[in-house]
């Protein structure tokens, strides 16, 4: 008897005691009904009570909640005048159903809906945070058990009575509710709906402080709004996801410890959004300051980010800088990965054998390209990953001249993508984009033209499309079709101009168009001289004064001003200003004797050098230097090499890590790049694939 009656409650006994108090209550409930008495029922309900928490204590979560339910059995065939109260069996249910979401979240659905019917029934009416309560741990429990419709019916149910309950606390409990429906309707991608409760929760806790008019927001504040910005980013909807991300971000709770998995996600998340806008330094930063919260190299998330920063830098032609982090990234992920032979380490690879392609390295380029190839053949040799690289490779041999090889490593890929892709698709349209430019250069020019009206035929538009019509006027130009190859260019140029208006490529396309009109009527040579001129001036801005692209630009300039003035004098500007280009820019000795050349010949047309040449290269020299030292403020233009400050200032600061060190991978996607082969047009020249990324 005094076994049974030990009030463990009142006391804290050790791991052993509860061990021999459980061993001695089997015993004694096992008495209680050998014996089969009625009035002794209370006696074995309690025994059985106190056994259960005897398991639970003991974490044997299974047999508590055998006893529990036995208990709650026996409760009902007790007297009136001996029976729990009926708030009390609702708690032991509530209790009894929260360890059954432990192990059983389907039978924790059965208790809680019992434990609801005894809140509701005519004996008892429940007060309402313990309806809440219960209402809220049934709808957990349908969650868990994937009863999503089921667990937004009881969470709308459990809102109406949190609408009734007037302080703060219980307005929390709303606010609570709320959120948990969202997380439903994430689950079940409703996401506009999501939205709603995320912000009605939103605005009862800006009710409930002043989070509206301070920064010192509290955690439930922060946490919901991340959510938030993590539902519209899941949506597709960007701005607003920038917009909870950078206003959460000032808040001090972020710089927490605790805070610290939240804190890299975001600027993580802000990484992929600016990179899908253009907005590559913020990128560049924002993949940065998630960098920095990991230790080292040693994780998926770090291999992920290094990979994302290289893609980023990658796109700002900051190329040394771009190999560096792919070089971390591969490390990593070659450590990391249980096969070395995996579509993850391919990539990576890949990546690298394109930043050396950018460095002019070939052979470094083909070793990377040619292992990556490997790689990705002893998974699928017919894959889109074995088509891109295949696709790479055959870009090296045809910058190398190597054309047969080109256009066998070019036919494999078209034959892959056709039966993987079919016909209507862009990555076919870049091959045969690719297929025509070699043509292009091995002057099969009517080749080259069926090419391109094939790539032209799938193409839906873009960028793509503008390369291919801006090759296409270049082709017909070589063929003498100079109403159809202006006809291109000026498609090419109006599909640029709205895509990216400030580029090399726009000026590329405006000086062939120039070329074509400038021996035209006079009408027609007025338009050429203005393209030259807008040419000229994106040149300065994007690629800098002291270029090629530059440097062809003011020779035609001066052939225009002749051509429409019969006038040598008013060439001598622009002859200045491509003798101050090949004074001052870096060109290799085979190009400058070609330059040399071109500007002699220039020079020679109209007499010859003036006799105050000297006094004019003064000024041109005075008026360069004055001009680069200058920011285009009114146009907002950041120039390449401006740009690359500013790369520069990212990487510096961003941490090093040695590649040595262990590495671990992220579960979420990364951006591995494939970057296209892209040659720059002269004249004569063509324009290649625009760069991509693919995750």
């Amino acid at each position: 008897e005094d076994v049974v009656y030990v009030d463990l409650k009142d006391k804290n006994p050790a791991y052993e005691a509860f061990k021999h108090a459980k061993t001695a209550l089997v015993s004694a409930e096992k008495i209680f009904k050998d014996l089969e008495r009625e009035d002794l029922l209370d006696e074995r309900a309690e025994a059985l009570s106190l056994l259960g928490i005897c398991c639970v204590k003991l974490n044997l979560l299974e047999d508590a909640v055998v006893y529990l339910d036995e208990e709650l059995k026996i409760v009902q065939y007790l007297p009136p005048e001996l029976r729990p109260s009926e708030e009390k069996q609702v708690k032991s249910l509530e209790y009894l159903g929260s360890l059954y979401l432990r192990i059983n979240p389907a039978q924790a659905v059965k208790v809680f809906k019992s434990a609801l019917r005894k809140c509701n029934c005519e004996k008892y009416k429940a007060s309402d945070d313990i309806v809440l309560n219960v209402r809220k741990l049934l709808a957990k429990a349908q969650y868990m058990n994937s009863n999503n419709e089921e667990a937004l019916k009881t969470l709308k149910e459990a809102l109406v009575v949190a609408r009734r309950m007037k302080n703060t606390k219980l307005s929390r409990e709303y606010a609570s509710a709320e959120v948990s429906r969202a997380h439903n309707n994430v689950e079940l991608r409703m996401f506009a709906l999501a939205t709603k409760q995320f912000e009605t929760a939103l605005q009862i806790h800006l009710k409930l402080s002043d989070a509206a008019l301070s920064l010192q927001m509290d955690n439930e504040f922060v946490n919901i709004l991340i959510h938030l910005g993590h539902t519209h980013y899941a949506a597709n909807k960007f701005d607003k996801a920038l917009g909870c991300y950078l206003y959460v971000l000032k808040s001090a709770i972020m710089k927490k410890p605790d805070m610290k998995g939240q804190f890299q996600n975001i600027h993580d998340n802000l990484g992929h959004i600016y990179f899908g806008i253009g907005d590559y330094l913020n990128a560049a930063k924002s993949y940065k300051e998630a960098l920095l919260c990991a230790e080292s190299d040693d994780s998926m998330v770090a291999a992920a980010l290094l990979n994302n920063l290289g893609n980023v830098l990658f796109h700002l032609r900051a190329y040394e800088d771009s190999r560096h982090f792919y070089l971390r990234a591969l490390n990593a992920k070659k450590k990391l990965s249980p096969n070395k032979n995996c579509v993850d380490v391919a990539n990576a690879i890949f990546n690298m054998g394109n930043c050396c392609m950018k460095l002019g390295e070939f052979d470094e380029a083909f070793a990377f390209l040619n292992k990556a190839r490997e790689i990705y053949a002893s998974i699928n040799e017919e894959s889109l990953e074995m088509a891109q690289v295949c696709s790479q490779i055959g870009c090296l041999h045809s910058l190398r001249l190597e054309h047969d090889d080109a256009f066998r490593e070019l036919f494999k890929v078209m034959i892959i993508r056709r039966d993987k892709l079919g016909f209507d698709n862009e990555d076919m349209c870049s091959t045969y984009l690719h297929i025509a430019n070699i043509c292009y250069s091995q002057g099969q020019f009517d080749k080259a033209l069926s090419f391109f009206d094939s790539a032209l035929d799938g193409c839906k538009g873009g960028t793509l499309k503008a390369a291919i019509l801006h090759s296409m006027g270049n082709t017909n130009t070589k063929i003498d079709d100079f109403e159809t190859a202006v006809k291109n260019f000026r498609e090419a140029l109006e599909l640029k101009l709205k895509l990216e208006p400030v580029s090399s490529s726009v000026a590329r396309t405006q000086r062939n168009l120039a070329l074509l009109l400038k021996d035209q009527r006079r009408s027609k040579a007025l338009e050429s001289k203005d393209l030259i001129d807008k040419a000229i001036e994106i040149t300065h801005a994007v690629v800098g004064p002291n270029s090629l692209l530059a440097f062809q630009l003011y020779l035609d300039r001066a052939s225009i001003v002749y051509a429409l003035d019969d006038h040598g004098g008013r060439m001598v500007p622009n002859l200045i200003s491509a003798e101050n280009i090949l004074i001052h820019a870096n060109f290799s000795k085979v190009r400058m004797r070609t330059l040399s050349r071109d500007l002699k010949r220039a020079w020679k047309k109209i007499g010859g050098k003036p006799a105050n040449y000297a006094e004019l290269m003064d000024k041109e020299y005075a008026a360069s230097s004055s001009h680069n030292r200058l920011k285009d403020t009114n146009q907002g233009i950041v120039s390449e090499s401006e740009q690359k400050s500013k790369v520069s200032d990212v990487v510096v600061q961003a941490p090093y890590v040695s590649t040595t060190q262990k590495t671990s991978v992220k579960s979420s996607t990364s951006n591995d790049l494939a970057q296209s082969w892209s040659r720059e047009t002269m004249e004569s020249g063509f324009e290649g694939e625009e760069s991509k990324s693919t995750e």
